[in-house]
């Protein structure tokens, strides 16, 4: 069938053609390499281990973060790089443009700035970690890109703590 081009029907497949990609812009920040991660989206438990700004002006953070069996971060982004150690239990990271990547206790690994990933708890019990970030001073830790999972923004953010310089080490006197 052939329908005839008039300004209206123009109109027409334009105004549909927007609404129709702004409904698919959402479902793409769902998924990382076409595929949703499996487990539950829930809060971790975290703790603050440090806050400190180092000489160079960056902020050091660290965490130590605890994910129940079965569940997973939201789909997220780092505006800095950052690294995960498995001190416990088994994840494996969702990182688009790549395979997933399996991390058992003993494991790291790195999270490139700027990519879509989540952090899933594959195995049979809690994973314990420490999460390292150095990002320009008072920089996000991540972005939640998962739309329904946007309450979840603030959860790697630290308090406000005093921050403390690193102070060099003074040279040996021996």
């Amino acid at each position: 069938m052939i329908i005839k081009s008039t300004p209206f029907s123009l109109a027409l497949w334009v105004l549909y053609s927007s609404c129709s990609l702004a409904q698919a812009e959402p479902q793409s920040q769902e998924m990382i390499n076409d595929t949703t991660p499996p487990g539950t989206v829930v809060k971790a438990s975290e703790a603050l281990l440090l806050h400190q700004t180092h000489p160079s002006g960056n902020d050091i953070v660290i965490m130590k973060t605890i994910r129940p069996s079965g569940t997973r971060t939201p789909i997220h982004q780092h505006p800095s790089s950052g690294s995960t150690c498995v001190i416990s239990g088994e994840m494996t990271l969702y990182l688009e443009g790549a395979a997933p990547q399996r991390a058992p206790a003993g494991a790291c690994y790195a999270m490139p700035a700027g990519k879509k990933m989540a952090g899933v708890n594959s195995g049979q019990q809690e994973a314990v970690m420490i999460d390292i970030f150095i990002t320009p001073k008072g920089g996000e830790l991540w972005t939640v890109v998962e739309s329904q999972h946007q309450k979840l923004q603030n959860q790697l953010t630290p308090p406000m703590l005093p921050m403390l310089p690193i102070a060099p080490v003074p040279p040996s006197h021996q």
